[in-house]
């Protein structure tokens, strides 16, 4: 029978013993379906068998079970529990060496069952109260080794996934700076999931290994952001000149935006309204066309009716979705 198959019938058990443990105790009981008949005499005789129970029928009354199979659940229990904390060890080590993140999880969830059980078995006869108390120690270790594994695994596979994303988000460079501030933040919160995994890990050479590959990753990312930035920088120069309505000197400035990030639709924008008011409208267009291009939702993004130098770039807009 395999682990998983063990594990639901020990569920089971717990289940049956939990109820049984919910129930009124015998004596409890007996009382109550007897108040309407005579009181018993004061002083009645005792027997020998009711002086001396037996160790088993004792410890059942004491934890208010009755008897069947409830008492058998509970030893089948116990039984497991100690059984458990003997083999579990070797079965967690090969679960660490493979990185085995769902293993893992089964048997933290397996070792939190068995040290409740262990726990609850009693100091009386019938039950092995001392071997409880000698594995628990050893299974509560296990249970802080898998924990501190099970988040650290938890962490590595986050960064990676943002790393992923990162690099899915920069392909095809250029990109507009909103993109390059996207993938900086996601390769930053990845560093920051790798820097804090606990160095007592079995994910830790992977950790350290990815760590100085991301963090190289980030300063490529920091460059490009610089150089995304500079480029905003001279296209907002390049708006401030066409509202001084300079429009050569704003030519000036949208160039030197797009020579550093031809990606950005506002700099192709801008050079399209100077060139109109040049007096060069084919210009105009292809610049507009490829503002377009770059990002569709440029479509009406920029035209307003009181602004007779945008009347070329709407005149194209109408021509072009007809």
């Amino acid at each position: 029978m395999g682990q998983q198959g063990k594990d639901f019938e020990i569920e089971l058990e717990l289940e049956q013993l939990r109820q049984a443990m919910a129930a009124p105790p015998a004596e409890e009981s007996a009382h109550t379906e007897t108040d309407d008949r005579p009181k018993a005499s004061p002083n009645p005789v005792a027997s020998p068998s009711s002086l001396k129970p037996k160790p088993l029928i004792a410890v059942i009354a004491l934890l208010g079970l009755t008897v069947g199979g409830s008492a058998i659940a509970a030893l089948q229990v116990q039984q497991w529990a100690l059984t458990t904390s003997t083999t579990i060890g070797t079965q967690i080590e090969s679960a660490q060496k493979t990185v085995d993140i769902d293993r893992l999880k089964q048997h933290r969830k397996t070792l939190k069952t068995a040290i409740v059980v262990l726990e609850k078995i009693p100091n009386l006869p019938g039950f092995n109260y001392q071997q409880a108390q000698a594995n628990l120690p050893q299974l509560r270790s296990l249970q802080t080794t898998v924990e501190l594994n099970l988040t650290a695994t938890e962490r590595l596979k986050r960064a990676e996934t943002l790393a992923m994303e990162a690099a899915v988000l920069v392909q095809n460079p250029p990109h507009p700076l909103q993109v390059w501030a996207k993938a900086q933040e996601k390769w930053q919160e990845a560093i920051a999931q790798l820097e804090s995994i606990s160095p007592d890990t079995i994910v830790i050479s992977t950790a350290e290994q990815k760590l100085s590959s991301y963090q190289t990753n980030l300063t490529t990312i920091n460059q490009q952001m610089a150089t995304a930035q500079k480029s905003v920088d001279f296209n907002n120069r390049g708006a401030a000149e066409i509202s001084k309505r300079d429009y050569r000197r704003a030519l000036q400035y949208f160039n030197q935006a797009i020579a550093l990030n031809a990606s950005q639709p506002e700099a192709y924008i801008g050079q399209g309204i100077a060139y109109s008011e040049l007096g060069n409208n084919l210009q105009a267009i292809q610049h507009y066309d490829k503002a377009i291009q770059l990002n569709s939702n440029f479509a009406e993004a920029y035209y307003n009716p009181g602004q007779p130098h945008l009347i070329w770039y709407k005149l194209y807009l109408t021509k072009r979705q007809s």
